[in-house]
């Protein structure tokens, strides 16, 4: 949403963290299904982004292994559907590194709801709110760490 704060943070960690959910949802929505993306600010002033799918869910069993590292959920639905097993457990690791957490809440055969909260700490106010637009351009700014060459 427009309204949204930004959000002090790695861009390099934030995309595969946001490619990696909505990926899954894609990847195992049924046909004709949806696929819905948004954010929030919670009222403790945390950023809470979601990816939510109508598309095959999980049992709570089938959540636990798809966060291990490797863990593939064995069912026929999900045969040949690709990838390794590592986009949720780094996507739950690269929200840890950011002070967030992840969490899965999903029911077979309706889908599937990814949520990141990310802590008050990270939110950065809109100038707007603050007025002050250079400090919250300053703010907002990622340094990028130098590559190794």
């Amino acid at each position: 949403p427009q309204d949204l704060p930004m959000l002090n943070g790695d861009e390099a960690k934030l995309r595969p963290m946001i490619l990696n959910l909505a990926g899954n949802a894609i990847k195992f929505a049924r046909e004709r299904g949806h696929v819905t993306i948004g954010g929030a600010l919670s009222g403790s002033g945390a950023i809470v982004l979601h990816v939510q799918d109508n598309g095959i869910g999980m049992t709570g069993e089938e959540i636990n292994i798809a966060l291990a590292p490797f863990g593939r959920v064995a069912d026929p639905l999900t045969h040949g559907t690709g990838g390794i097993g590592l986009g949720l457990p780094v996507t739950k690791r690269l929200a840890e590194l950011h002070g967030g957490q992840l969490s899965i809440e999903s029911c077979p055969d309706h889908g599937t709801t990814c949520t990141i909260m990310f802590p008050p700490a990270r939110t950065i106010p809109r100038a707007a709110d603050t007025g002050c637009a250079a400090e919250t351009e300053r703010a907002a700014r990622i340094p990028r760490p130098a590559s190794a060459t």
